[in-house]
């Protein structure tokens, strides 16, 4: 078995429209933040869910050999981790992003608020003509 990698850093990625992700490497954590749900669709959206399904269990495999664990934070809840040893629960599945093990309230939680037309505070949507967006 590899020895663990040991990493310590910050790093922002502009995604789409300017949108900081973070990653800050703790230890033997990656930790991935998401500034809001729109933007963690947005990156789901990026590939269709076979590549995608594809693409997370190369990254599983990866943080496996380095002993590392990846653990993703949309806003400021914690919504999933991904290591050698996370198994997909049907919520995963249904979004298509198993091998990630997803927490279920806060998934839900994220969603609830997008369909009542709330993220972060922001409306989305015209609410008022009934032209919101729901997922």
């Amino acid at each position: 078995m590899a020895a663990a990698l040991d990493v310590l850093g910050h790093l922002t990625i502009l995604a789409d429209g300017g949108r900081p992700l973070r990653v800050e490497f703790r230890g033997d954590v990656v930790a991935l933040e998401i500034p809001d749900l729109r933007a963690a669709l947005a990156l789901r959206g990026r590939m269709r869910r076979p590549e995608r399904r594809a693409w997370l269990r190369r990254v599983q495999a990866a943080l496996g050999r380095a002993g590392l664990e990846l653990h993703i934070r949309v806003g400021r809840r914690q919504v999933g981790r991904l290591a050698a040893d996370t198994r997909p629960g049907r919520l995963a599945a249904w979004l298509g992003l198993d091998p990630i093990e997803l927490k279920v309230r806060p998934v839900l939680a994220l969603l609830a608020r997008l369909r009542a037309g709330t993220v972060g505070g922001d409306l989305i949507g015209r609410q008022g003509t009934g032209e919101g967006t729901s997922p």
